[in-house]
């Protein structure tokens, strides 16, 4: 590489070329523009654009004149200059320069200085006052790639920017038919940046409610595109809050909903964001798709490598939801065995490793949004809920690991995050619309309907795990009782029992006839050797008849009998445990399910486990101390025995 060719390649981007490698685009930027300069020079403006319009290196020279595009920000009459080539160069030149744009949008974004960026936003806004055919898709890709980006206040200029050439353009944007991916992009990414921007510290700071205004022209002014996002839509109102331009957006679809072509918003929600996969930038897209379908057992090294380079921002929260949304409808490699799985652990780690709270809230959101719009009417909607589901087996059944300092995901992300996943779905029913709660509960249901019949051996693996907390439980009970097996929620283990010997089986009672009993047993008797066993087998009644009175009579005198025992049994305990037992044995007949009573046994075990561990402390304490004045030949030991501290 020679020492011009470096030097434009230094103007474009910083680098060392001693010590890195340019990207291959902005290398053949350099080169191509050196080869268009040797082809131009000297030449009159009519030569020029007929050099530029011919097909011999068409595709170098049209590359070199985006590198003058992109360079000329100290030297506006080069700009000027390229662009009258452009326009002379016709509608099909445009085109050429339209696809050159997109190429730079995609591939050298990142890399390229912001002076540059702005330049090519400069390019643009000409191409827009001129009516240039499709340069809405190239805006669009601008919004794509502008939201990430690891210099706020960069971002913020680019973001003024496209605001700025939009609304000079008003007659412009009012008047594209087919504009629903820009109207998309505009929504989602706008109010992104508007979440992950701080409040104004002064009264000159105007940005965040320059981008509220302007979401609020493009939703007021764009209605039946607002259509695509689907549910999406409703996320970014949630997004947004409650300010005044979104309260009267509120309004406006409660009020006017055909104007927006829908008859409410239960339309919106039940349908999803047709161009989910515009919504990132290609560079993203790329990375989330390198792990889903190469992590495998490097997954959380790369995962880390990705947070600490793109989520560790201010608008790394934004960004997170956008990945997560991303994630729910990207198809995974089919040639990828562990693709789908690897797709679940990103979206877990995700999740978990966020901002408690407010952001972890946001993206639970996120992650069950297709759930709250699963309407029936829509078979599309049945696509998107297994995922969510999944996650949360992942975190169920996630091994417990010890605690590490360098560890992405600590112990608590496991059965815990499981549980706040199901006490968020089931609470959010009631809350996320509430005069639509009916609708969003049935719409969850269907969800759920939809997991057990495509997931028939997870499904009772996550619904029934032992894992879910009891408080957990009673939200399952009462939103999806469909899907709640037995009262407590987790099916118990079942204990084997033991079949009873021929001689200790009991009476069978009847309330109409009495039931004969054999007097002998069927099976041969064995010979009896001891004679006081034999005579105590001998003594034994032998009944031929026994009445259903009788045998009542004869639980009722157990029944007495084992009443008796245990209260004697109850006098001997002391002390707390005494107290807990009579309150066990009153509170005994309240509890109406099997999972209530063996957890007050094990409350009550717990506490003679505690209480026999002090006591014998305590008597290690004391004889230690005996035997210390023993030693010292003191007769007197009550100054020893202080009570020992447990």
């Amino acid at each position: 590489m020679n020492e011009q060719q470096a030097r434009r390649i230094q103007k474009l981007m910083k680098i060392n070329m001693k010590a890195e490698n340019p990207p291959d685009l902005i290398a053949r930027l350099a080169s191509d523009s050196i080869t268009l300069d040797s082809r131009i020079t000297g030449k009159s403006d009519k030569e020029v654009i007929d050099t530029l319009i011919s097909k011999e290196e068409h595709d170098i020279k049209s590359i070199g004149v985006m590198y003058h595009i992109l360079t000329s920000i100290e030297n506006q009459e080069l700009f000027q200059k390229m662009l009258k080539y452009i326009n002379g160069g016709g509608v099909d030149y445009w085109h050429t320069v339209l696809c050159n744009m997109n190429m730079i949008l995609f591939e050298c974004w990142p890399f390229i200085h912001l002076a540059c960026k702005e330049q090519l936003l400069r390019l643009i806004r000409e191409a827009v006052r001129l009516n240039v055919k499709q340069i809405e898709n190239v805006l669009m890709n601008v919004y794509r790639v502008a939201t990430v980006s690891a210099d706020p206040p960069g971002k913020q200029r680019i973001f003024k920017k496209l605001t700025g050439m939009i609304r000079e353009n008003e007659a412009w944007f009012k008047g594209q038919k087919q504009c629903t991916a820009l109207v998309a992009n505009i929504l989602t990414c706008t109010a992104s940046v508007i979440a992950s921007s701080p409040a104004p510290m002064t009264a000159q700071d105007t940005f965040r409610e320059t981008l509220i205004d302007f979401v609020h022209f493009v939703i007021k002014n764009k209605k039946t595109d607002c259509q695509t996002l689907g549910r999406d839509f409703i996320l970014v109102l949630m997004r947004l809050g409650k300010l005044p331009q979104i309260e009267d957006i509120w309004k406006d679809i409660a009020t006017n909903p055909a104007s927006y072509g829908v008859a409410g918003i239960e339309d919106f929600l039940s349908k999803p964001h047709v161009l989910q996969h515009l919504r990132l930038s290609i560079e993203l897209d790329r990375k989330l798709q390198f792990m889903v379908n190469n992590g495998g057992k490097n997954m959380l090294i790369y995962f880390s490598w990705f947070s600490n380079k793109y989520l560790r921002g201010a608008d790394g929260p934004a960004l997170r939801a956008e990945c997560v949304r991303q994630l729910l409808y990207m198809a995974p490699d089919q040639k990828q065995p562990g693709s789908y799985d690897n797709r679940i652990q990103i979206i877990h780690l995700l999740v978990t490793t966020a901002q408690p709270v407010a952001e972890q809230q946001w993206l639970k959101l996120c992650l069950f949004a297709d759930w709250f719009g699963c309407d029936e009417k829509n078979i599309t909607n049945f696509g998107y809920v297994e995922t969510p589901f999944l996650v949360l087996r992942y975190a169920l059944f996630l091994p417990t690991m010890p605690s590490h300092p360098n560890t992405i995901v600590q112990n608590s992300h496991g059965a815990q995050f499981a549980n706040s996943l199901f006490e968020y779905i089931c609470k959010s029913v009631d809350v996320f619309i509430p005069h639509l709660s009916g609708y969003v509960r049935k719409n969850v249901n269907n969800a759920m309907r939809c997991c057990r019949d495509r997931l028939p051996h997870i499904f009772p693996q996550v619904m029934e795990n032992t894992k879910i907390d009891r408080k957990i439980v009673d939200l399952l009970k009462t939103v999806f009782p469909e899907f709640v097996r037995n009262a407590g929620g987790v099916a118990l283990p079942i204990r084997p029992k033991k079949r009873p010997t021929e001689d200790a089986k009991p009476p069978r009672a009847s309330t109409s006839t009495p039931t004969e009993i054999p007097e002998k047993s069927e099976r041969p008797e064995k010979q009896v050797e001891n004679p006081v066993e034999k005579a105590s087998i001998l003594e034994k009644p032998s009944y031929a008849k026994v009445s259903a009175a009788d045998l009542e009579k004869y639980r009722k005198e157990q029944l007495e009998k084992e009443e008796k025992e245990l209260n004697s049994a109850i006098k001997l305990l002391r002390g707390e445990v005494g107290k807990k037992m009579v309150s066990l044995k009153d509170q005994w007949k309240n509890y109406d399910d099997d999972a209530d009573k063996c957890e007050a046994v094990e409350d009550l075990l717990q506490l003679m486990l505690n209480t026999r561990r002090n006591q014998t402390l305590q008597e290690g304490y004391i004889f230690q101390n005996v035997d210390r004045v023993r030693r010292l030949g003191n007769n007197s030991t009550m100054d020893f025995l202080a009570p020992y501290p447990c």
